[in-house]
């Protein structure tokens, strides 16, 4: 772990929160923190990071997640379904922001499950709120784009996608639409996100190992 420690100074100031963690495992995790203390930026010389657009609650959950490997410190106040698939979705965002692709997996992971126990209420309800955002934020053809439009395809009604689709976004659209033709049109389509099939499918790795998997070996 080493004894190098730096100062993540996260949200804005005055009203940031500042973090105390150790320099090799969130440079070894994270190719953001790697590149900021690679060269000899103002960063790297002060040991601080600003985090200005990050939330403080989000990255207590990204540091429990980066010493122990668990994604268990969901928000106390995290006590609905929707509270706790928005809490995934925005620790997605973060670990997208800090270029982590072992969070973002594991965060995928926990919206699976998520999925799983969700009613159709639910799942509509997050849908609704975060397909827009999601577009915005992060890059067409990305992992949770890609989860969210499966989400979509196999387990909304009919009523609820006629009823959103002139409000979501059109590369949205278009995936959906391939998505459904898919599921209805060729022979042996199957449910993605069934509880034997692998996640990886959503996860970032690409054609590399996953280090999720290795690591619960």
């Amino acid at each position: 772990m080493g004894t190098k420690v730096i100062t993540l100074r996260v949200g804005r100031e005055p009203n940031h929160t500042d973090f105390t963690v150790h320099e090799d495992p969130i440079r070894a995790s994270s190719a953001f923190f790697q590149t900021a203390f690679r060269h000899e930026w103002l960063e790297s010389l002060e040991r601080v990071v600003r985090l200005p657009e990050c939330d403080a609650v989000d990255f207590q959950i990204y540091t429990h997640w980066l010493y122990s490997g668990l994604l268990c410190a969901i928000p106390s106040e995290a006590n609905s379904s929707n509270c706790v698939s928005s809490s995934l979705v925005r620790g997605y965002l973060l670990g997208d922001y800090l270029q982590d692709a072992s969070y973002r997996d594991t965060i995928i992971d926990g919206l699976i499950e998520w999925n799983r126990h969700a009613d159709d209420a639910q799942r509509t309800s997050f849908l609704s709120s975060w397909i827009n955002i999601v577009d915005d934020k992060i890059s067409e053809g990305n992992p949770l784009q890609k989860l969210l439009v499966a989400i979509t395809v196999w387990n909304t009604s009919h009523v609820w996608w006629i009823s959103v689709i002139a409000e979501m976004p059109a590369n949205f659209v278009h995936d959906v639409c391939i998505g459904l033709s898919t599921r209805y049109r060729v022979d042996g389509a199957v449910f993605p996100l069934r509880i034997e099939a692998s996640n990886c499918a959503y996860h970032s790795h690409g054609d590399k190992p996953c280090g999720i998997t290795e690591q619960t070996k």
